[in-house]
């Protein structure tokens, strides 16, 4: 993306990784992830958690263990 103001609207909706020579270099970022991501005293785990609060419903997996009598598992 060379459009500058394109680069911009699209950093106030995510991060935009600016490459170099095909690689990741830079990253923009809007001011106000910037602040929230430099704020003192704030720990990288509680920089980097998801403010909204997920209510996610799912069922543990349960595995019956497997048993080998008189027999390798492995061949």
């Amino acid at each position: 993306m060379q459009d500058v103001e394109a680069a911009m609207k699209e950093a106030n909706r995510e991060p935009v990784v600016i490459t170099e020579q095909g690689e990741p270099a830079f990253v923009l970022i809007s001011n106000r992830e910037y602040q929230k991501l430099s704020r003192p005293g704030q720990s990288r785990v509680d920089r980097l958690s998801v403010e909204d609060d997920f209510d996610i419903d799912f069922e543990p997996l349960h595995f019956e263990p497997l048993h080998f009598e008189n027999q390798n598992p492995w061949p």
